[in-house]
């Protein structure tokens, strides 16, 4: 007899060690627009200085590219301006930026959720170097020029 309570302790045990609790699914905010949205990448300046960028799209396609010396509030290192298009295709959006030195990025936005950044999801702005008909330049190492940015 105390053998078959033992034997039905230790089967309830393992069933309720089985049983798996569910996490409530994350609802995510999509985004329907980058017009007046600000994105956020850290570079390297050089050796162990680091440089910050804010990648700002205002309002009838025109922006800036803005990069720091310190990570909030720090000096202005230097100020790019572009134009831009953007379109969307259900939940996807692609980006086009035309810098007035004439380099040419494209891209598109990564949904948030996909990818964390210090813990938080963001969405994720990828962007390649392009040639006049929009295909990404690689180097003569197979390598692209591509800048990456988040936004919360």
């Amino acid at each position: 007899m105390k053998f078959i309570k033992l034997l039905i302790a230790a089967v309830a045990l393992f069933t309720a060690a089985a049983c798996e609790e569910e996490i409530p699914e994350k609802k995510l905010e999509t985004l329907d627009n980058i017009e007046l949205t600000d994105w956020y990448c850290t570079g390297e300046k050089s050796e162990g200085v680091y440089i910050y960028y804010t990648l700002s799209f205002g309002a009838e396609g025109q922006g800036t590219l803005t990069g720091y010396d310190a990570k909030e509030g720090g000096n202005v290192e230097s100020i790019e301006t572009f134009t831009y298009t953007h379109t969307r295709n259900n939940n996807d959006i692609a980006v086009t930026l035309l810098f007035t030195d004439g380099d040419t990025y494209a891209g598109y936005v990564i949904p948030k959720g996909a990818i964390t950044v210090d813990y938080k999801d963001v969405f994720v702005l990828q962007l390649f170097k392009v040639d006049e008909d929009g295909m990404p330049i690689e180097d003569m190492y197979g390598n692209y020029d591509t800048m990456m940015f988040w936004k919360e």
